[in-house]
């Protein structure tokens, strides 16, 4: 399909009419949004990164070729980052971050795969940043505030990644590796931050 001058998918018409909806009945990003003739919870921080832009007067089908080349981009360097945090060479992760998100781009440009690849990212974020030697759960004080800000937003970028940080925070808090009690109310906090977000 066509717009001109953009060329457009399928599924890029649908996400075009749900952002110029929410633009006419000013969008609350906690609420429900209008999606495919009904009302439905959609996933708040790419329905965010698309209305912000749009609500300021900017081309909406132009927003939608835009986010995906960023999208990808945050998840080469999310790859990156956590690769190099397990302690990978560079330019294995370079390697790594390239494949990992040119592979995406051979599967088109699907709107809830971008949503997905977007929780995807921050989840690998997060993961960076809680690190599980052998014996032992390593969330140190200076790296909490980024553990609790990149989970956040990976459990608002898709419910996939909810449940994909769930599991390895529960794994691990069922697992005994957690030692002091410190650690374990926080990892009980980010359970049950994801658990409400769920519902």
């Amino acid at each position: 399909m066509v717009q001109w001058p953009y060329l457009v998918g399928f599924d890029t018409v649908e996400y075009v009419a749900a952002v110029r909806d929410a633009l006419c009945y000013n969008w609350n990003p906690i609420g429900r949004t209008w999606w495919y003739g009904g009302w439905s919870n959609r996933p708040l921080l790419l329905y965010s990164a698309l209305y912000v832009p749009a609500r300021l007067g900017i081309n909406i089908v132009l927003i939608m070729k835009i986010i995906p080349p960023i999208l990808y981009g945050i998840l080469g360097l999310s790859t990156a980052f956590y690769m190099v945090k397990r302690g990978f060479r560079p330019i294995d992760a370079l390697a790594c971050s390239i494949m990992v998100s040119s592979y995406f781009m051979v599967l088109g440009l699907s709107w809830q795969l971008m949503s997905n690849l977007l929780g995807v990212a921050l989840v690998l974020i997060s993961l960076a940043n809680f690190s599980l030697p052998v014996g032992r759960c390593d969330v140190e004080e200076k790296r909490f505030l980024f553990l609790l800000v990149s989970s956040l937003l990976a459990y608002l970028a898709r419910p996939t990644a909810v449940v994909m940080l769930l599991a390895v925070y529960t794994l691990t808090l069922l697992t005994g590796v957690v030692r002091s009690w410190r650690r374990a109310i926080v990892l009980v906090t980010f359970i049950l931050l994801g658990v409400l977000i769920l519902l």
